[in-house]
């Protein structure tokens, strides 16, 4: 045996995957190609979110130390402000998740930020909200406004929109008395979880055209401009490093 095996039941067993779904069948690894996002996989401890497993180890260490149980449990409160938030500027919330959490919740959490001069960003959402036209968009802005976030990420990564839309919405923000941070990159379908296969056949974008979007967004009032790093750095067989030097060159990077 080599590497790391689990129960062959789960696929081969009585209901097992190959069993209900698939069939049976049998794989040759020698013609698998790169296994290039083994070497990116996280064997997680609990049955949670991969970033959760810290705080799921320390609940259960508390839950041990001093014995109560999840039903003696009405709120957890965390103080990361109070003890590192002065090396913190911008909470950034992940694809859209402000958008499942209750309103009460996103204006709690968005207040503490605010007493501890922690800035708020919307993360990557506005691109999902593109495809529901103009009055959509609008809406998004004003609701993101009135709950007080400072910074609107205007991305595109998994959309094609012309660079005059795209700086347009960068002008919409600023209109509207926030920072607007456009993503600007090489790649298309850059921000999900594909493999360095997938995304090479998705096709590279122009450098010269990513440093040009880059510029009329600062031109129209960009607070800041970030430069997504698949297809540059990540996700890639070799760093395009001179991708990168032609961000520094153009000084898109100078804010």
């Amino acid at each position: 045996m080599r590497g790391i095996t689990g129960p062959a039941e789960v696929f081969e067993g009585n209901k097992g995957f190959m069993d209900i779904i698939s069939g049976p069948f049998a794989i040759d690894w020698s013609k698998e190609g790169s296994f290039d996002r083994i070497n990116k996989t996280v064997i997680k401890k609990y049955n949670a979110e991969v970033h959760s497993q810290s705080a799921i180890e320390g609940a259960l260490e508390l839950k041990h130390e001093h014995g109560f149980s999840a039903a003696d449990i009405d709120r957890i409160e965390i103080d990361i402000f109070e003890t590192m938030g002065r090396y913190v500027d911008i909470l950034k919330f992940a694809g859209g998740s402000f958008s499942l959490m209750p309103q009460r919740a996103v204006q709690e959490l968005i207040a503490l930020c605010h007493r501890y001069d922690v800035m708020v960003s919307t993360g990557g959402f506005i691109e999902h909200v593109l495809v529901f036209g103009k009055e959509a968009v609008e809406q998004y802005i004003e609701e993101c406004k009135q709950l007080e976030f400072d910074i609107i990420e205007i991305s595109s990564g998994f959309i094609t929109v012309p660079m005059d839309d795209l700086v347009r919405l960068t002008e919409r923000v600023k209109a509207a008395g926030l920072k607007p941070k456009p993503e600007v990159g090489i790649q298309f379908g850059a921000g999900g979880a594909s493999g360095v296969e997938q995304l090479e056949a998705e096709g590279l974008g122009d450098p010269d055209w990513a440093v040009a979007l880059a510029k009329k967004h600062l031109e129209a009032g960009a607070y800041m401009i970030m430069i997504e790093s698949e297809g540059i750095t990540e996700d890639v067989r070799e760093w395009r490093t001179d991708v990168a030097a032609k961000f520094i060159r153009e000084q898109v990077s100078k804010m």
